[in-house]
């Protein structure tokens, strides 16, 4: 317990700037994307369609992601381990996580992992195997 952080006001303040960045970008141009395009599927023209991709941009929504995975780590120490919340800087590249995955680390952040199997999945797929075999057995 002697190595433990209380979080103090400017602690809070920063964590508070660093998610409202984040929360702008994401609000103003992935959630339209959620709600319209994933979610619920609206019926929109092709210009509406275009103009809501347009507006992002891969690199920008790795580094949300990242920016996330980063935020729930810091969140994560404090309250499980009481350490400072730092914010570490998070790989956000996709093509860096795929080609270099971390083979040696025993544990990968989320992002990590959903990269990496929608990697799998992918391959998957183009060999024609979209369905996974069924493991019940016909009685």
């Amino acid at each position: 317990m002697a190595g433990w952080h209380e979080p103090t006001a400017a602690d809070w303040t920063k964590l508070t700037r660093y998610l409202a960045k984040w929360s702008d970008v994401f609000v103003t141009k992935y959630r339209p994307l959620r709600h319209k395009v994933y979610a619920h599927r609206d019926r929109l023209e092709q210009a509406e369609l275009e103009s809501l991709f347009s507006a992002t941009s891969y690199r920008e929504l790795e580094k949300l992601i990242a920016s996330m995975c980063a935020l729930y780590e810091a969140l994560w120490g404090l309250y499980h381990n009481g350490r400072k919340p730092v914010l570490r800087p998070r790989r956000h590249s996709l093509v860096e996580m795929i080609e270099r995955p971390g083979a040696a680390k025993p544990c990968r952040v989320e992002g990590e992992m959903a990269v990496l199997e929608a990697k799998s999945v992918l391959a998957e797929y183009k060999l024609g195997r979209t369905a996974r075999p069924s493991n019940k057995r016909n009685t």
